[in-house]
């Protein structure tokens, strides 16, 4: 099965040119986004968006059990006397995002309370 960009897009909560970008980069990014052509056009495979999604979840998942000395991003990278690795944060961002704008109200919920306990401002991130 396939789905358009813009389809992946709005269900990971991106803007088309970030999942653009996301395809085009994909030996330097961690995306489990694929693509193929489908009727003449390049289209995401489901099977891979369905991916990307659990990833976001699991790191968000990380994040919430992270040990000190570990990237509070959910990586399970090491950390000395950071939080997170450089950049990281953002990429906890990001998985919350989706998780803000397209999951269900429970996940959402805990995503909330989560932010909230980590001190993340979540009017940024909706």
């Amino acid at each position: 099965m396939f789905i358009t960009k813009a389809q992946a897009a709005k269900r990971l909560g991106m803007s088309d040119q970030a999942i653009s970008s996301s395809i085009r980069n994909l030996s330097t990014t961690e995306t489990k986004l694929q693509t193929a052509y489908h009727n003449g056009k390049e289209q995401v495979i489901v099977f891979s968006l369905i991916e990307e999604i659990a990833q976001r979840y699991q790191r968000v998942a990380n994040a919430m059990n992270a040990k000190p000395g570990e990237c509070g991003c959910g990586c399970l990278s090491k950390t000395e006397g950071t939080v997170y690795i450089q950049g990281h944060d953002q990429k906890l961002d990001g998985c919350l995002q989706t998780i803000l704008r397209t999951g269900h109200e429970i996940d959402k919920d805990s995503v909330k309370s989560f932010a909230m306990i980590r001190g993340i401002d979540i009017t940024k991130l909706q």
